[in-house]
């Protein structure tokens, strides 16, 4: 994390902290935004340095093998010393005539050796073709963690909201019962009220509090998750200190299915896996025929006192294995049946992806009709915990209905609270499972609210 960034949710983190929410200042209006999170996420999670680490070995690894198709030169120096003195140049080069063959105890030579594979049979060629399927499934493997990530985060930012929001709903009807008490305990007082009134109230605020001490716990834990995610010290988060999440309405295309299956960063990923070992299984089949190879170069002969002769050497070496004991025959067979196995992974993939698209899709939907219908509930509701809190107050209603009010609304604000960001949450990884979640995406269709 870079100073700045530290700084600025040091600042955001110690503003909220210290308001609290509650009173709208300039401090408070700083704000840790879900694109505040995303960004911080980007910065420092893990999954996304490894993946780009895998990536660059496999460019790497890329590199290296295209450069089989280059001739190979290679320059070699030796320094012999022999107890008895060594013949210094070959007997072919020697002139006996004009002078007598040099012999020294200390012997120099050199080679330069140039080497080209000429025909393989397409070994070289499928080696080159899994090396590039494996750097593209490498790059899918980085866009699938990026949007893994911006998914993550964005689903732990709103769990803390979600989690917020239900403590708020028990907090609220924690609140009614407590005054619910202090009327029936004031009218047992006044032996207005039978003590059965108490003991109802009683018990009922009990659970009610039982479920804020959950409520509390769950926004506990989801604050924790966040400050893990985005790359900030634990129990750094202060729900107060983030801000609400409105998505606006995004383009859907009537069957997605054919789209996620051309964009979809985890398929392509399984497909480029795939590819790799088809052309493994090409490279396999290509040890069955003869290699040729060209080479040629320089070699040096010379002592400690000098006496240096060169000539050159040219060669065209077949290489033909005519016995390997099964192991190419078994070479052969395993890499064709890890060709069928990575295609059928593909096709399953494929149905994964289906699948994912199809529950984001029914998920998305039932987000739409949900949250306008809880949102009816809760108003509904309200009137009726009202209407029954007044009829308790003027002696004409029944308590167990009050309670019963009071206890279906808290559950109706938290469901409404639930289906709010889990409208959000499908949206984003609808987008996932499409191939269209970025941070542009994110920037285009999610928007925060005060």
């Amino acid at each position: 994390m870079t100073c700045g960034t530290r700084t600025l949710v040091a600042t955001m983190l110690a503003a909220t902290a210290l308001y609290g929410g509650s009173t709208p200042t300039a401090a408070q209006d700083e704000r840790l935004t879900v694109h505040d999170a995303v960004r911080l996420s980007l910065e420092n999670h893990p999954r996304l340095a490894a993946t780009e680490a895998a990536r660059q070995s496999a460019a790497a690894a890329l590199r290296e093998t295209k450069a089989d198709r280059i001739p190979q030169a290679t320059l070699e120096a030796s320094a012999t010393r022999f107890q008895e003195p060594m013949l210094v140049a070959p007997l072919h080069s020697l002139d006996i005539a004009a002078s007598p063959p040099q012999f020294e105890n200390t012997l120099i030579q050199s080679r330069f050796t140039v080497g080209y594979l000429l025909f393989d049979g397409g070994r070289r060629g499928a080696g080159i073709g899994q090396a590039r399927a494996l750097d593209e499934s490498a790059g899918a493997a980085v866009a699938s963690a990026r949007m893994s990530v911006l998914e993550e985060v964005t689903w732990a930012y709103l769990e803390v909201l979600t989690a917020s929001g239900v403590d708020e709903a028990n907090r609220r009807r924690v609140a009614a019962l407590e005054a619910e008490r202090r009327r029936v305990d004031q009218l047992l007082t006044e032996g207005r009220a039978a003590r059965v009134e108490l003991l109802r109230v009683d018990a009922a605020l009990a659970s009610a509090q039982a479920d804020l001490v959950a409520a509390q716990s769950a926004v506990a834990v989801a604050s924790r998750t966040l400050a893990r995610v985005i790359g900030v010290e634990p129990g750094a988060i202060v729900p107060a200190g983030l801000a609400a999440v409105i998505a606006t309405p995004i383009p859907l295309a009537a069957d997605p299915i054919p789209e996620a299956l051309t964009t979809n960063p985890d398929l392509e990923q399984v497909r480029q896996r795939s590819n790799a070992l088809r052309e493994a299984e090409r490279g396999a089949r290509a040890t069955w025929f003869p290699a040729v190879r060209l080479t040629g170069g320089i070699q040096t002969f010379g002592s400690a006192n000098g006496h240096f002769s060169a000539e050159w050497q040219g060669a065209v070496v077949v290489s033909y294995p005519l016995f390997t004991g099964g192991a190419r025959k078994g070479g052969t067979a395993r890499a064709a049946a890890a060709a069928v196995e990575a295609a059928e992974e593909l096709r399953l993939m494929e149905w994964r992806v289906e699948e994912a698209v199809e529950r984001a899709m029914a998920s998305y939907q039932e987000s739409q009709a949900r949250v306008p219908a809880l949102s009816t509930a809760v108003q509904h509701l309200e009137e009726v915990a009202r209407i029954e809190q007044l009829s308790l107050a003027t002696g004409a209603g029944v308590q167990t209905d009050y309670l019963a009010a009071e206890a279906e609304l808290a559950r109706a604000r938290a469901e409404l609270v639930r289906a709010r960001h889990v409208a959000i949450a499908v949206r984003v990884t609808l987008a996932r499972a499409t191939g269209h979640l970025s941070v542009a995406w994110l920037t285009e269709y999610l928007e925060n609210g005060s």
